[in-house]
């Protein structure tokens, strides 16, 4: 159960992450760009680097992808020696 909340507990807050990133790029400018405003392109690369948010979201990716391979590279471990005694 404990790995169950982990997992649910992950999710929300990298959702949570993505939704507050989409925020402030959102109302970075909310005028349109014919009005004056940014596009989405040109407010992403204003805010990208000044994002906690955005910062967060890399940490979740980075984190969960050396999960996925050391997950892979124990099951791969596991099926090759498995059969090497057989």
């Amino acid at each position: 159960m404990s790995k169950r909340r982990f997992w649910i507990l992950s999710i929300i807050i990298f959702l949570l992450l993505i939704f507050m990133f989409y925020m402030q790029i959102a109302t970075y400018s909310v005028y349109p760009p014919h009005l004056g405003g940014m596009s989405y392109r040109v407010r992403f690369e204003n805010l990208w680097h000044t994002s906690v948010f955005f910062y967060g979201i890399v940490l979740f990716v980075i984190f969960f992808s050396f999960y996925l391979m050391f997950k892979i590279i124990s099951i791969l471990y596991y099926l090759i020696f498995k059969f090497k005694r057989e």
